[in-house]
């Protein structure tokens, strides 16, 4: 199908991403568990590589202009919302919060948050620190689109070269950050662009290795054999980092989010080009496919509710597990509401800039 691609697993990954991030904060899966953002890097590269190939192929330019705009419509009008959410219930957080929630909308506006938090001391961003993350990605979106543009323009590379220089990279970036972490600090290393690129490098390698295109890929059943071990453990991996791994320094920091980011590689690897596994099934399922669409709110949302009614202990005992239970029916409903009203009309007006007409059940652009 022309401009289609079946990929509901990739949801399925994102909502188990944001359920990690959403347990570290709400407290009822460790602080490891926040390895969720790696899962959600290795994506992001694997799509927008994805996408920009696919856009080559077929019309055989790439516009920055519409990519950008494609960008802003999907990013921009969620963060708007974020943002007041983050706004209304500062109302209840401490003065100290709320004077950085508001010094910060600016970084956060402009998607320079990562930095401002490097900076510290008054760029705390307040109830808007996990936009942080959200920051790295759109700077990745602003970069990588000119590389890519240079290089399929050129075709100086293979494409078998080009993804063996990515992974080559991405392999640079993970002892890079493991140098960063070991010398200059948590509080540096886990907030620079460059120091937590290997996510997004891997997943671009991963696109550049399929050539956009892995649906078009046909594996032995041994190598799916071996792909599908290969899930088993990285899924185990993820999860065990979640459970009983807390907040690292140092060294174990920093293996522990390459670590995550392997895992996520392999997890997006064996669900496009595994898509008929029952596991990929499960997890294109209804229940994983709604909460991946709404991931983004979800991510937006969640986290001015946590840090102001649940991990300032405000409540305690049984009214704590209330609380928690309430935040996330809360999330829940602004990201359906977001989803629906905000997100939904942009997301269709995304699809008409990007030129996918044809008819499916899940287009690149909505992927993206």
């Amino acid at each position: 199908m022309r401009g289609g691609v079946k990929w509901g697993g990739l949801d399925g990954l994102r909502a188990l991403a944001v359920l990690a991030v959403v347990g570290a904060h709400f407290r009822f899966l460790n602080l490891g568990a926040a390895i969720g953002v790696d899962l959600f890097f290795v994506l992001s590269g694997f799509l927008i590589t994805s996408l920009l190939l696919r856009e080559h192929q077929r019309t055989a330019t790439v516009s920055l202009r519409r990519f950008w705009i494609r960008r802003g419509l999907r990013l921009l009008p969620a963060l708007a919302c974020g943002v007041l959410v983050a706004l209304v219930v500062a109302r209840w957080a401490t003065p100290e919060q709320r004077h950085e929630t508001w010094t910060g909308l600016p970084f956060v506006l402009f998607y320079f948050g990562n930095w401002a938090r490097v900076a510290g001391g008054p760029f705390a961003l307040g109830l808007l620190v996990h936009t942080w993350s959200l920051a790295i990605e759109e700077q990745f979106y602003f970069l990588w689109p000119l590389v890519m543009a240079c290089w399929l323009g050129t075709r100086a590379l293979s494409y078998r070269r080009a993804a063996t220089i990515m992974a080559v990279v991405a392999v640079g970036a993970a002892l890079y950050n493991l140098y960063a972490f070991q010398h200059w600090g948590e509080a540096v290393a886990y907030f620079r662009t460059d120091t937590r690129s290997m996510g997004l490098l891997a997943g671009c390698a991963l696109a550049l290795a399929v050539r956009g295109r892995p649906e078009s890929i046909v594996l032995s059943a041994r190598a799916k054999q071996v792909l599908r071990a290969g899930a088993l453990v990285a899924f185990g991996m993820f999860w065990f980092i979640c459970i009983f791994c807390s907040a690292q320094t140092g060294t174990a920091a920093s293996l522990m989010y390459s670590g995550a980011t392997l895992s996520s590689v392999v997890l997006v690897a064996f669900a496009v080009l595994v898509s008929e596994s029952y596991w990929v099934r499960l997890l294109s399922g209804r229940g994983p496919a709604w909460v991946g669409a709404r991931s983004y709110g979800i991510y937006l949302y969640h986290y001015p509710l946590a840090l102001v009614f649940v991990q300032a202990h405000v409540f305690h005992g049984g009214e704590h597990n209330v609380a928690v239970i309430v935040c996330i029916l809360v999330t829940l409903l602004l990201a359906a509401v977001s989803h629906r009203w905000v997100e939904t009309p942009f997301l269709r007006l995304k699809e008409r800039v990007a030129g996918e007409h044809t008819p499916t059940t899940q287009t690149l652009a909505t992927l993206t």
